[in-house]
């Protein structure tokens, strides 16, 4: 297949590195400077043994995306990036989007796009950006996605690689959720107290704040198999207890949080069900306060 992947961050180059392996790639960077650098160089994808693979692709500058002409477009650029790109967006109509961002507020943009499918997926993997051109596979895991509008245009088996499964998912809503819930307990915990994830669950003052956060966010997004969702997010923690939170990593650098895509994303749906959410909302502005 062709595939085209929007982001040159940290998700989009990891995504690149392994569809590469397959299908015919060209990744669309923010940047002229980033394009160059991968275009000339290539894309450097360090594993889990740190052993390092150099990939060529085809990169291009995102102002150049009305070139577009691929069987699915991965949109792997932050939330608040979308408004950015809706007019080159609303051009695609011959191609699958798939949708990668945290929370949920991107949702409304979906019915205002042309394109015949559109898919929503949450991404388990870790990774981590070390320079323009270099991504490190800091953790195994899958991702899955879901049938948001239109018909099933392409298959799990097809963009899965080994090491990278695509899982699709019959309730793409419950997806998202659950891992807006994980995001919104782990992210500005970790964000604000500055430790790694981990630390949540082993320090037993910060297992208090992780185990009213997750109650508030169940209660917020209107959730059950509550028993097991604690689980999971209990065991997330653990299995990336060295890892530090993209938000966390994001006010260490001083860029823009993605708070509004994940608690405000909880708060919105908190407002909804006039749910009351007190921790999340000193969450919320502890961060915003930060980013000021």
């Amino acid at each position: 297949m062709k595939v085209a992947i929007i982001g040159g961050g940290a998700i989009g180059l990891l995504f690149a590195s392994y569809l590469s392996k397959k299908h015919e790639v060209t990744i669309y960077t923010r940047t002229k400077e980033q394009a160059k650098m991968l275009q000339e160089k290539g894309l450097s994808l360090i594993n889990q043994q740190d052993e390092t693979q150099i990939i060529k692709l085809s990169s291009f500058p995102m102002d150049q995306m009305n070139q577009v002409d691929s069987d699915i477009v991965i949109v792997a650029v932050k939330q608040y990036h979308l408004n950015d790109l809706m007019d080159h967006l609303k051009s695609i109509r011959n191609s699958s989007l798939l949708f990668l961002q945290n929370g949920m507020s991107h949702l409304s943009y979906l019915d205002t796009l042309p394109a015949e499918s559109i898919f929503v997926g949450v991404v388990e993997h870790g990774a981590q950006r070390i320079d323009p051109i270099t991504v490190k596979h800091t953790g195994l895991g899958v991702t899955r996605f879901g049938l948001w509008k239109g018909g099933l245009s392409f298959e799990e088996e097809e963009l899965s690689e080994e090491g990278f499964p695509f899982v699709l998912q019959a309730n793409p809503t419950l997806m998202l959720k659950e891992k807006l819930l994980v995001n919104c307990v782990i992210n500005p915990l970790t964000a604000l107290l500055q430790v790694p994830n981990g630390q949540l669950v082993d320090n037993p003052y910060y297992y208090q704040l992780f185990q009213v956060v997750f109650e508030e966010g169940v209660h917020a997004l209107h959730m059950s198999s509550k028993e097991q969702l604690f689980n999971k997010v209990e065991q997330i923690c653990r299995k990336t207890a060295q890892n530090h939170s993209s938000m966390f990593k994001d006010l260490q650098v001083g860029r823009k949080t993605e708070i509004e895509a994940i608690v405000g994303s909880v708060l919105e749906e908190a407002k909804k069900n006039k749910s009351r959410v007190p921790t999340l909302e000193f969450l919320y502005n502890a961060i915003k306060g930060k980013e000021v």
